[in-house]
């Protein structure tokens, strides 16, 4: 059987956001589900067709039978990209998306979510948040307040280091949304206009609280209730590179 990638009938018929012609090619034998061979960032005809806000190709691609939560080379689902996109294509196909069942947290290689995406976005439509929010998939596992909160707050290693060894069981838990590991990661920020950290941590200190806690088992890639990872976090806001370094390859282990 011909993939999708061999007719450029079929990703003509996409640009065109034209469903009948969508339905006609793939009638014909062309895999819709196929990514594109040579597209580097390996994306399929659902990532294209969201990517450039084609609500109908999108919605002909689905009663087809594709896959919602597809990944491209950097691991981002047609949901991370219709979220992108959505300061010129609107909230549509991010809607449709998510009726179809996508996942407004599944995290790509970067730490991102579309949730977290939709929070940066200069130019986010309205309602983009609220609807990512309300369908969101986000554990919900509200901790006490441990000793190992406390510790990251503080942003001391030798507390770190002595309540991770007291209470590794909350690493992954939450407190309003925030993981130990997210703290650290916030307490390390720079201190930027509109941005209050008055004493932001040492880089080594940071990068050694963090490598403590990951090495007690605290997840890199573990979705707080605002969409963010960690590892997400730290790159959004622009953490310090040895921090972003260490938890880009702990979220690397993760992935494996």
């Amino acid at each position: 059987m011909s993939t999708a990638t061999d007719s450029s009938a079929f990703w003509d018929a996409i640009t065109a956001d034209d469903p009948r012609a969508i339905a006609r090619t793939a009638a014909e034998g062309f895999e819709a589900s196929a990514a594109s061979r040579v597209n580097p960032d390996a994306i399929t005809p659902l990532h294209f067709s969201a990517q450039n806000g084609a609500v109908q190709a999108m919605r002909a691609l689905l009663d087809l039978g594709v896959e919602v939560d597809a990944r491209d080379r950097w691991g981002s689902t047609a949901l991370q990209l219709a979220v992108a996109n959505s300061g010129d294509a609107g909230i549509d196909p991010v809607t449709l998306l998510l009726a179809a069942g996508a996942d407004p947290c599944s995290v790509n290689d970067l730490g991102a979510t579309p949730l977290s995406y939709a929070r940066i976005l200069a130019d986010a439509p309205a309602g983009l948040i609220s609807a990512l929010h309300r369908d969101r998939a986000v554990d919900e596992d509200e901790g006490d307040g441990s000793v190992v909160f406390e510790a990251a707050a503080r942003g001391s290693l030798a507390d770190i280091q002595a309540a991770v060894r007291a209470d590794p069981a909350v690493l992954n838990s939450t407190v309003d949304g925030e993981t130990p590991l997210r703290l650290l990661v916030r307490r390390a920020l720079p201190v930027r206009p509109n941005r209050p950290n008055p004493h932001p941590l040492a880089v080594g200190d940071a990068v050694s609280g963090a490598n403590a806690m990951l090495s007690a088992g605290a997840k890199a890639r573990k979705v707080g209730a605002d969409g963010f990872t960690a590892q997400g976090f730290a790159r959004a806001f622009l953490a310090p590179k040895p921090l972003i370094k260490t938890l880009d390859a702990a979220a690397k282990k993760e992935r494996a």
